[in-house]
């Protein structure tokens, strides 16, 4: 870390933290949490399920649509090395209206998948692409509603 300012009139006034390619000015106590110029790792300790299922239909010589549903449920979410409250987790559930001990993503999936591969599951050529939309809905319980795209996967 390197710390620089400009010289006369108040030192903290103009002083910069600069660290790796971030560069954040010295303000408010929630500034300083989420810029992190230290650099601190933080952990979450919660319950965590995942249930995701797609399924596609071949339209075209490798062209594959898809659907399907996915279910993101984390529960019990707690962070320990917390002294006023005050960490990444905590001010963007703050801000944007979740429960900091619990939330779920569930949503609909919307996929294209192109494949070239010679196999699937073991592939030695070809090219694989899978795109993605998804589409969170508070009628699958999902905390909020969310509109993502795109999820992008694949390889050459």
């Amino acid at each position: 870390m390197e710390l620089s300012g400009k010289s006369g009139g108040s030192k903290n006034s103009d002083t910069r933290l600069r660290t790796g390619y971030r560069q954040a000015t010295e303000g408010t106590a929630l500034e300083h949490v989420l810029n992190n110029p230290d650099r601190k790792p933080r952990g979450l300790h919660a319950q965590f399920y995942n249930f995701r299922e797609k399924v596609y239909k071949e339209v075209s010589k490798g062209l594959f649509l898809g659907g399907g549903v996915s279910f993101d449920i984390r529960r019990k979410i707690d962070e320990r090395d917390t002294t006023n409250g005050l960490t990444p987790y905590n001010i963007y559930s703050d801000r944007h209206g979740f429960k900091r001990e619990h939330y779920m993503a569930n949503g609909l999936l919307f996929n294209v998948q192109y494949t070239t591969r010679d196999n699937q599951n073991r592939a030695y050529k070809g090219m694989y692409l899978d795109a993605g939309f998804r589409a969170n809905q508070t009628w699958l319980g999902s905390t909020r509603m969310l509109c993502s795209f795109p999820q992008i996967s694949g390889n050459m």
